[in-house]
């Protein structure tokens, strides 16, 4: 049985109160780290959402420059101007170049190569525009020559190692991104859990205790009421602990002590007022 006087004296109140800040600062540490985490999601989401832009920028130049080229060989051969009608193209190769660069403005190689990707385009349309003077001026042997110099396949293959080169960093980029998204939500989730076993460790360790400090409180209640129905033959409650309930069994011993000595009072009493009687009847038979 613990020691009345030993140095755990805490009370019931003291520690519910230690229970109740404990889980509170768990639970405030757990979510300035669940808001913190969440902060380093957020960010990787828009720097995954950025480099899938650039991608898809990327891809939107090859395929515009692939429209663009099959307008204008289809006029070449054909000489009907409705094939341009594709050619326009170009003019969202230009506003795409110019959105690329700057979605890459904060990468200065990737800014290097979206100028040399640049400069591959324009020589591409130009390459692509004597082409087609050459064949609206019947200039057909000029255009064959230049057809045939292996110019306009050289720059749409600068282009496409251009795009390439670009696309290929902004994947390893996308790959390093997933992998610290991954490993953040990974740190979110082992933190939700740990904070709540802690919170629950506590909780269960507060309501440990609070079940062995408030256990006195069922034999007490016995005890007065055998005190209300006037047995005074009680045994005194043992008292664990001098918090709340320990001074409830205390005084509760304290009330038993006095009823008993009131009764010894009261028998004595009556003893002595019994004695007296039969001496004054004594007396008057005399």
């Amino acid at each position: 049985m613990p020691n009345p006087d030993g140095a755990n004296q805490s009370s019931v109140k003291s520690l519910v109160f230690a229970g109740v800040l404990a889980i509170l600062g768990i639970t405030t540490v757990l979510i300035v780290a669940a808001a913190w985490l969440g902060s380093q999601m957020e960010t990787q989401l828009k720097w995954t959402d950025h480099t899938h832009r650039v991608r898809y920028l990327l891809s939107g130049i090859e395929a515009d420059m692939v429209r663009a080229e099959s307008a204008e060989r289809g006029y070449v051969l054909l000489g009907k101007e409705e094939f341009l009608q594709g050619y326009d193209a170009i003019i969202n190769i230009d506003k795409q170049i110019e959105e690329l660069q700057a979605e890459i403005s904060d990468n200065a190689p990737q800014v290097q190569r979206c100028s040399e990707l640049r400069e591959a385009v324009d020589q591409k349309v130009a390459f692509m525009g004597r082409c087609i003077s050459l064949k609206r001026a019947g200039q057909e042997a000029e255009l064959k020559a230049l057809i045939a110099s292996g110019e306009g396949l050289a720059r749409g293959q600068a282009i496409h190692r251009s795009a390439a080169a670009m696309d290929g960093v902004e994947s390893n980029l996308l790959e390093k991104r997933r992998t610290i998204l991954s490993q953040t939500q990974a740190g979110l989730n082992w933190t939700l859990l740990l904070g709540l076993c802690l919170d629950l460790v506590v909780g269960l360790t507060v309501l440990s205790f609070l079940t062995q400090r408030l256990a006195p409180l069922a034999p007490a209640a016995s005890f007065a009421e055998r005190i209300g129905r006037g047995d005074l033959t009680s045994e005194p409650l043992p008292v664990g602990y001098r918090d709340e309930v320990g001074r409830v069994s205390i005084s509760l011993n304290q009330m038993l002590a006095n009823l008993r000595a009131a009764a010894h009072q009261n028998q004595n009493h009556a003893d002595t007022l019994n004695g007296a009687t039969a001496k004054i009847a004594s007396a008057t038979k005399e």
